[in-house]
């Protein structure tokens, strides 16, 4: 595979961090530069990371995970999906007098679960010929940037919005787990 059979892989692969970034930018009440770096660089890294052990690790072990994939995949975006609609109901007003609450840890958990696919892509890398690094890096780049964009998208969504946002975000983060579901199961065509 060539550089630019990587570039469309990679921004395949990017579209659900994209979506899970975008659904962070509305929970966003004010724009933080540091918050959405955290967020863009954790899928970047977890999409490069899980391609490359993917790939480290072949086909053998992957279809002991895969079985158990989509189930985690639905029900971590469900729990995450519904918190955020359960959040935007019972705001405190005096809360956006303070800083915005970054769960580091549920960003972590969020990046981890949406690069699945990406372990995945990874697998199939053991069978073809191509530039483990060049593909490695191009990943990690084109996620970070896609889901730094997709932050500050969400946000000012969010801005202008308010808490509707927040709310269609956590709806966002179900659907994505329940279309991840069905496409994983066979049950439709996937398309992201």
């Amino acid at each position: 595979m060539g550089f630019w059979g990587i570039v469309i892989l990679a921004i395949g692969l990017a579209m659900d961090s994209s979506a899970i970034s975008a659904c962070k930018g509305m929970a966003m009440r004010k724009f933080n530069v540091k918050h959405s770096v955290i967020i863009a660089l954790s899928f970047g890294f977890a999409e490069g990371i899980l391609s490359f052990i993917g790939w480290a690790l072949g086909a053998q072990f992957y279809e002991v995970f895969s079985s158990y994939n989509r189930w985690i995949v639905l029900i971590l975006l469900s729990l995450i999906g519904g918190k955020m609609i359960w959040d935007a109901f019972h705001e405190d007003p005096d809360e956006e007098e303070h800083e915005d609450y970054f769960d580091a840890k549920e960003t972590f958990i969020l990046s981890i679960v949406t690069s699945v696919d990406a372990m995945a892509a990874g697998v199939s890398f053991a069978f073809m010929s191509i530039n483990i690094p060049l593909a490695i890096g191009t990943i990690t780049v084109i996620s970070s940037s896609f889901s730094f964009v997709s932050v500050i998208i969400g946000h000012y969504f969010s801005a202008k919005f308010g808490s509707k946002a927040e709310i269609i975000g956590g709806i966002a983060l179900i659907l994505i787990g329940i279309y991840l579901f069905a496409s994983d199961s066979g049950l439709i065509h996937g398309v992201l």
